[in-house]
């Protein structure tokens, strides 16, 4: 009979989610971390069967049977948590655990990623997730080193190779053949569907071994619906297929929950002695000091720790034995002391009843993730530095074509052409200007709309009288917006200054702004002036019109005269996750 009792402790420190359920599908025990991921308390699951979590999975009843999936769960304040679980059967105790783990900030990040090699494909080659793209013959056309690793090919020998090729040796995870037609390229080109994810192993005949991957992909289309691309990406969960194989041959709580683990566990008693650990602490505590701690012995060495360290754990462990739960990232070295490591670690009291045992300890390697932020964040700001020069040299070559403008109108003596000259040469100081602003701008996916218009306005201006005022919503932008924006208001502003207030010594231009779901809707208002009733806004010959009306189309917007006397637009746009 499973003992409930023995591991209840431990198992709601564990840093993942655990469930554990009989043969007959009813809950025993459901952790803290679980509660706090469904958002549920212990009376409410008590009792219940499996379902009560999983409403949309069926748990199947063979017992050599282990899963691996992942789902989306919609919490109360309808933010969604991306879990991934594995069900893993102690087949001598009748009941299977359920280990749930939130993988909301790795999927997160692997979206980000993905994003950025979007536009700089250069970081493909760091990714720790194998990447191969297919064209719509299923040929591959592109891989990255993860992917040549894993596989064990190199890029001359996995360039052009076909999905149908009979050299490719996958397995399920019954160790039986995969189909030709169900090898992930061919599914999604069947369906042009995403591929769900799902494990299989693969067989590398130069290693003779199997790796095990858990394969995602999805097609690209273009326009026309057409298949142009399939993308398949694959991460290696070989050690954890090995740490199943173990769970099912040894049925050791202790080993699947500890040694098992790259993750590190050690406990400590109230006089802070070491009372257990896994391997991994102490192959990690070896390779750095070149001993382990004795079990049942001071876990502060001061021969080992600097003076430094010991008080910084001491104040972490003094706050745990005070019934608090520490969560702390902190870099250390590894080895002897060559390299850099960064963990997170959370500490947690272990009570008996009411009475205090001591201190359960779980810590992760997250040096990845952090070293991946780093080079993430680094190359995007190279990026936007490199952006910036552009629009700076933009500017200066805007100058350059203004000047010569100049020149043409002090050389004609056609006064037509004169004031042609003199438009074109406002509108390319307008655009030049805009380039500026952008270029000196701190950051260009985060452009205020009112700062980025009253330096605008500020620059049009010929008469310090004439004021704006700004009402509404202060929105930011991406560039790419800001651009056709800028110079839509441009055209809007030249011709208030031309029309409205070309005589008069002061004057008031508002522009009120307003987002409502998708759409920005602005306002823009002068307080003096007419718009000319022979003139057909929409069709306007005047180039001015033109260019404005061609601005609002660029944004996908629309821009219209709401109010002749005084002159009134309104321009409605919509607002899309890029802008």
């Amino acid at each position: 009979m499973f003992k409930i009792d023995t591991y209840r402790e431990i198992i709601n420190n564990f840093p993942d989610g655990i469930i554990i359920f009989d043969e007959n599908e009813n809950l025993l025990l459901v952790n803290s971390k679980v509660e706090k991921m469904f958002e549920i308390e212990q009376a409410s699951w008590v009792g219940k069967k499996i379902n009560y979590l999983f409403s949309s999975f069926t748990f199947s009843r063979n017992c050599s049977l282990v899963e691996n999936r992942e789902c989306i769960l919609t919490r109360k304040n309808r933010t969604d948590l991306f879990l991934e679980f594995r069900v893993n059967e102690l087949r001598n105790e009748n009941v299977r655990i359920v280990s749930v783990r939130d993988i909301s900030t790795e999927k997160k990040n692997s979206n980000e990623i993905l994003k950025t090699n979007e536009r700089f494909r250069g970081l493909l080659n760091n990714l720790d997730t194998g990447i191969i793209v297919h064209s719509a013959d299923s040929s591959v056309i592109k891989c990255n080193p993860k992917a040549q690793e894993l596989l064990d090919l190199s890029e001359d020998q996995m360039l052009g190779k076909m999905a149908v090729d009979p050299d490719w040796k996958f397995v399920d995870e019954q160790l039986n053949a995969l189909k030709i037609e169900d090898y992930p390229v061919n599914q999604i080109k069947r369906s042009e569907q995403n591929l769900a994810p799902f494990v299989l192993g693969v067989f590398r005949p130069r290693k003779s071994d199997v790796v095990w991957l858990t394969v995602k992909g999805y097609p690209v289309l273009n326009n026309a619906g057409n298949l142009v691309e399939i993308v398949i990406s694959f991460n290696d969960i070989t050690e954890r297929k090995l740490l199943q194989k173990q769970i099912e041959r040894e049925i050791s709580i202790k080993d699947v929950f500890f040694n098992s683990s790259k993750d590190i566990f050690w406990s400590l008693d109230c006089d802070l002695n070491l009372i257990t650990s896994n391997e991994t602490f102490d192959n990690n505590f070896l390779s750095l000091y070149g001993r382990n701690l004795n079990h049942k012995g001071p876990f502060f060495q001061p021969d080992l720790y600097g003076q430094d360290v010991i008080d910084y754990w001491s104040e972490c462990y003094i706050k745990v034995l005070n019934g608090e739960t520490v969560f702390i990232e902190y870099e250390m070295p590894k080895g002897q002391f060559t390299e850099i490591e960064w963990y997170e670690t959370k500490m947690s009291p272990i009570y008996q009843g009411k009475d205090l045992l001591g201190i359960a300890c779980f810590g992760r390697n997250v040096t990845y993730r952090v070293q991946s932020e780093k080079k993430i964040k680094a190359s995007l700001k190279e990026k936007e530095i490199l952006l910036a020069e552009i629009h700076h040299r933009i500017k200066n070559n805007l100058t350059l074509i203004w000047s010569l403008l100049q020149l043409q109108e002090m050389n004609s003596n056609n006064q037509e052409v004169k004031e042609a000259l003199s438009e074109s040469r406002k509108r390319i100081k307008s655009t030049a200007s805009i380039h500026e602003m952008l270029y000196k701008s701190e950051s260009l996916h985060d452009i205020k709309i009112k700062d980025y218009l009253e330096e605008l306005f500020n620059y049009l201006n010929f008469n310090g009288q004439i004021e704006m005022k700004f009402i509404g919503d202060d929105i930011s932008v991406e560039m790419d917006f800001a651009m056709p924006l800028g110079l839509l208001m441009n055209e809007l502003f030249m011709n208030s200054f031309k029309h409205s207030y070309h005589e008069k010594s002061n004057g008031t231009i508002t522009i009120q702004t307003s987002l409502i779901g998708n759409q920005l809707t602005i306002i823009f208002e002068d307080f003096e002036g007419n718009f000319p009733v022979e003139i057909d806004f929409k069709n306007a010959k005047s180039t001015g019109l033109i260019l404005a009306h061609t601005f609002a189309e660029q944004l996908n917007g629309t821009l219209d005269l709401v109010k002749s006397s005084p002159p009134k637009y309104q321009i409605q746009i919509l607002i899309n996750e890029n802008n």
